[in-house]
């Protein structure tokens, strides 16, 4: 019994861009996540530092938002963005975040990220 539709599509929300001397090793964010959850699924990246977005929440059936060496409290453009679009996806799609990503969904959502005091 499978407990996910290997046939959704999933989107990547790319929000940063890994050091340039990892990348070939590793790839990219959106690399990384395609490899994480196997080859049998459609992707679709979205660089959303680019300013490159789905064009509605629905496009995907899930979304992953991932790193970024960006705080969610920086002033950048492409956050306040990013944190529209999460949520015209709430309870349309899926949603997914690591690191970065969890705190531009909770900051989307409502709560309050901080920038530590110990760097």
């Amino acid at each position: 019994m499978r407990f996910y539709d290997l046939s959704m599509t999933i989107g990547i929300l790319q929000c940063g861009s890994v050091p340039a001397d990892l990348e070939p090793r590793f790839g990219t964010y959106g690399d990384m996540m395609r490899r994480m959850l196997g080859p049998e699924r459609a992707y679709r990246v979205y660089d959303v530092q680019a300013g490159a977005f789905p064009a509605q929440a629905t496009d995907a059936a899930a979304y992953i938002v991932t790193g970024s060496a960006a705080g969610v409290y920086d002033d950048l453009p492409w956050i306040p963005r990013l944190f529209d679009f999460l949520r015209s996806a709430r309870h349309r799609a899926k949603l997914v975040g690591i690191c970065f990503g969890h705190q531009a969904m909770a900051e989307a959502f409502g709560g309050s990220v901080v920038k530590s005091d110990k760097g």
